[in-house]
């Protein structure tokens, strides 16, 4: 299976492009490049996911915005490429991770504690999903992907800061939902 997966940004977007069933690379481009390369044909053949903002609880900042728009626009370039896009939002991610990487609690409960997440009574917060952060997302595709765990562990892949997201959208595409 061929996938593109895009992690949108306002002004950079990560990208991660898995062919036949191996990651092939991943980088972090300009988003007029990603549209460039989108409508020039790059990517055709290609399933394109892309990660999606509705599902988003947090404050709007303009920064939130302007990822919204360019998801827009990054829609209709893929619409009229003749890629329609599959939209999925973070939190199936953050599922996927939490119920598949064995990692996941642990790693999650130290968070908890190192950030002091406690409940009105004073008590640590029980691991939940809504707990993984990004840092567990990649450490969770590396171990999907076997690649080099650890942050700062260089790669020959060029997966950095929101690629690793991206590929988290392949990963989900290829490893699917959680039951």
């Amino acid at each position: 299976m061929n996938i593109i997966g895009i992690d949108c940004g306002s002004v950079k977007s990560g990208v991660a492009i898995v062919t036949n069933g191996e990651v092939e690379r991943g980088m972090v481009i300009p988003n007029d490049i990603l549209l460039y390369k989108i409508a020039s044909g790059e990517f055709n053949g290609y399933t394109i996911i892309v990660e999606d903002l509705r599902a988003y609880s947090v404050r709007l900042s303009q920064d939130l915005i302007n990822t919204a728009k360019f998801i827009g626009k990054l829609e209709y370039v893929l619409q009229m490429a003749g890629l329609p896009p599959v939209m999925v939002e973070r939190v199936k991610i953050k599922k996927m991770v939490y119920d598949k990487y064995p990692s996941a609690k642990g790693e999650v409960e130290k968070m908890i504690r190192q950030r002091e997440r406690l409940t009105k009574t004073g008590e640590y917060r029980k691991p939940s999903m809504i707990y993984v952060c990004d840092r567990v997302v990649a450490n969770a595709v590396r171990y999907f992907w076997g690649l080099p765990q650890g942050q700062g562990k260089r790669n020959k892949l060029g997966l950095a800061t929101h690629s690793w997201q991206a590929l988290a959208l392949c990963s989900y595409a290829l490893f699917g939902e959680s039951e």
